[in-house]
């Protein structure tokens, strides 16, 4: 089994260090680039983490959370919900007694092993894949407004109402031994050939709504997943999207 990859990577603010950071090939790229490579090994791993302050530790939590990522996969290969909760733990002792206490993260996560793909997150940098013309969304978005659908304090109208005043998220990787309380999202689902999964990091929210994302995969696809990738970071966006950190993975089965 071979996979294609590529990964797009564009800071929002020219001069100020992208917050997002992107693990694949067992290297942590951060900052503007794009890159494109045939992986064969199994158990292939590719995860992206987008920090949430807007100084300086917003990059620092988002490749700490991906070198402590990589470090636990060298002796678990497994990805899974409990390799998340020791990535935590981690930057909580990493942070301690230092000013990087209580700097936080998204984290999105992508294990491709035969027929399998496990999936898992916490925050709203979403995964996707694309199979068969459709796009469907395989993360959960740990969000103040899914947490009130689900709890039945809100119903979908008044979610569609006022959706942009309970976007915050309610669930991240904090470097804080007392912050362990939080949600990961584990999936394993099928994969097959021809499918394409694309790992983006939170802010192609901004860029781009999940129709847009859509339209432009369709439109791309048949390029391979690099042309994919680019078109999704690059796409035209306004002003305030423009200041966001975007990175797209994207991977296609052979």
């Amino acid at each position: 089994m071979s996979i294609q990859l590529a990964v797009v990577s564009v800071a929002g603010k020219p001069g100020r260090r992208s917050r997002d950071a992107a693990l694949f090939a067992r290297r942590i790229i951060q900052g503007s680039g794009s890159y494109e490579l045939q992986i064969d090994e199994p158990g292939t791993i590719i995860a992206l983490a987008a920090g949430l302050r807007p100084n300086h530790l917003g990059p620092r939590a988002s490749y700490l959370a991906l070198d402590l990522l990589a470090q636990r996969l060298s002796l678990d290969r497994d990805l899974s919900e409990r390799t998340v909760f020791s990535v935590q733990r981690a930057m909580g002792e990493r942070a301690f007694g230092t000013p990087d206490i209580g700097m936080d993260t998204t984290l999105a996560a992508l294990q491709i092993d035969g027929k399998t793909a496990t999936i898992v997150n916490v925050g709203d940098s979403p995964v996707y894949l694309w199979r068969n013309g459709s796009l469907h969304q395989k993360s959960v978005d740990h969000t103040v407004l899914r947490r009130m659908l689900a709890e039945g304090i809100i119903d979908k109208g008044d979610a569609m109402a006022g959706a942009g005043h309970y976007d915050n998220l309610d669930s991240a990787l904090i470097a804080d031994s007392f912050a362990d309380q939080f949600e990961v999202h584990e999936l394993k689902s099928t994969t097959r050939p021809g499918d394409l999964w694309l790992l983006c990091s939170r802010g192609i929210r901004k860029r781009l709504t999940r129709p847009q994302i859509a339209q432009m995969v369709s439109r791309t696809i048949d390029a391979g997943p690099g042309a994919v990738a680019h078109c999704l970071v690059t796409a035209p966006v306004t002003s305030e999207a423009f200041a966001a950190d975007v990175t797209v993975a994207a991977l296609q089965r052979g």
